[in-house]
C-alpha cells in the first residue's frame, strides 16, 4: 500500500468510528447532524407539523417530553406563533416542539435552520406509491417515477411494515432503503410524516416502550459496560464493552423469531441479526464475528445467536445493541432496569443463571 492510499484509509477509519482505546464514542458510518440537548420547561407534545391546534393522534403525541426531561434538537424553523414565539425545534425523534418551552437560553435561534426537503440519489428505478408500505405495483403507483441516479426530494419519513418510507415532494412514497441517505435509520433533520412508531418518552423519558422481559444478551455471570452516546446512531443504541470481548457468546434477549441475518461487510453494522419478539418489539445485535442462527428460526431467551466481533464500521470488539418498538429504536431496558443515558452502566448478566 502506498503512502497516499494508507493516509486515505486511515482518515476514513478515523472518521467512521472513534477509537475504543481513546474512550471516545463509537459511531456507525451514517448520516448525522449537529445535535444539542436542552431541558423541557413544561410537558411537551411532539408534532409532525409546526401548528398549534392539532389534535392528538396521527400528527401529535401527547406529553412526549415530560417537564425536566432532555430534548435533543437537530435544527430550528419558523412556524405558527406559539405563546409569542414562532420558532419550532425539530428533535432527534423527528417531531416538532415549540421553542418557547425548551430551555435553550435564548428567545432566538441557537441552532441552524432546518433544510427541508432534502435530496438523495435513487439506488435503482423506483415506482412512486400513493401510500406508504404499498407493493411495487400497487394500484395508482407511478412506474419508474424516479430513475436510478436521479435526485429524489424527500419532505418527511414514516414507518410501515417494519421499514422506513420516504415521502417525496411529488406527494408519493418510496422505500427508504433504495435512497442513498447515508444511514439505515431515520435521517436527522427530516421530520416524521405521522406519529406511527413514535411514543411518549422517546426523547428523554425513562420508559423505553420495549418488552419488560428483555434480558442481558450475554452468558450468566459475565460483567459488561453498557455505553451510550449523544452522537451514537441511532442515539438510543447501546455499545456493550468488556475485556477480551471478541468471540464471547451473544444471546437472545427474549423468545422470538429471527427476521434478519445479514452482513454489510466493512460498513455500518457489519454482521448483524434482528429478532422479532412480537407486539412491535425487536432487538438488533451488530458487529458480530459470527452468526449462529438462520432467518425464520425460533429462539428462546438465552439462545446463542452469534459471537461478539469487530465487523462493519467498528474500531474495536464490542456488541452494538438496539431495542426497537414499532420500527423506532427506543431507550434500552434490561432485566427491568433502564440503561443510563448518556454515559456508562456496569451490568452483570443473569441470563440463563
Amino acid at each position: 500500500m502506498n503512502l497516499a492510499k494508507a493516509l486515505r484509509t486511515a482518515l476514513v477509519g478515523a472518521v467512521a468510528c472513534a477509537s475504543l482505546t481513546g474512550g471516545l464514542a463509537l459511531t456507525e458510518r451514517t448520516a448525522s447532524a449537529a445535535v444539542k440537548t436542552f431541558t423541557a420547561s413544561a410537558n411537551l407534545d411532539g408534532r409532525t407539523v409546526k401548528k398549534v391546534d392539532i389534535k392528538v393522534g396521527k400528527q401529535r403525541v401527547s406529553d412526549m417530553y415530560p417537564k425536566g426531561s432532555s430534548v435533543s434538537i437537530v435544527c430550528q424553523s419558523p412556524g405558527e406563533d406559539y405563546a409569542g414565539n414562532n420558532i419550532w425545534d425539530l428533535t432527534t425523534d423527528g417531531v416538532w416542539v415549540p421553542d418557547k418551552y425548551v430551555k435553550t437560553g435564548s428567545s432566538g435561534y441557537v441552532m441552524g435552520k432546518c433544510s427541508i426537503p432534502k435530496s438523495y440519489k435513487a439506488k435503482a428505478d423506483l415506482n412512486g406509491r400513493q401510500k406508504k408500505g404499498q407493493d411495487n405495483n400497487a394500484p395508482g403507483a407511478v412506474v419508474d417515477k424516479y430513475k436510478a441516479g436521479q435526485s429524489v426530494k424527500v419532505t418527511c419519513q414514516a414507518t410501515a411494515k417494519g421499514a422506513i418510507w420516504d415521502k417525496t415532494t411529488d406527494n408519493l412514497w418510496v422505500p427508504d432503503k433504495y435512497l442513498k441517505t447515508g444511514t439505515d435509520d431515520f435521517v436527522q433533520g427530516l421530520p416524521r410524516c405521522d406519529t406511527d412508531g413514535v411514543s411518549a418518552g422517546g426523547g428523554g423519558g425513562d420508559d423505553s416502550g420495549s418488552a419488560s422481559n428483555l434480558r442481558t444478551p450475554f452468558d450468566c455471570g459475565q460483567s459488561w459496560t453498557a455505553k451510550t452516546y449523544r452522537k451514537h446512531r441511532p442515539q438510543n443504541a447501546v455499545d456493550f464493552q468488556a475485556p477480551n470481548a471478541h468471540g464471547k457468546n451473544v444471546r437472545s434477549s427474549a423468545p422470538g423469531t429471527v427476521v434478519t441475518v445479514a452482513n454489510r461487510g466493512s460498513t455500518s453494522y457489519g454482521r448483524y441479526i434482528v429478532i422479532d419478539h412480537g407486539s412491535g418489539v425487536r432487538t438488533l445485535y451488530a458487529h458480530l464475528s459470527s452468526q449462529n442462527v438462520r432467518k425464520g428460526q425460533r429462539v428462546k431467551t438465552g439462545t446463542i445467536i452469534g459471537k461478539v466481533g469487530n465487523t462493519g464500521g467498528s474500531s474495536g470488539p464490542h456488541l452494538h445493541y438496539e431495542q426497537i418498538k414499532n420500527g423506532t429504536p427506543v431507550r434500552v431496558k434490561l432485566n427491568g432496569l433502564a440503561i443510563a443515558y448518556y454515559g456508562a452502566t456496569g451490568i452483570k448478566s443473569s441470563t440463563g443463571c
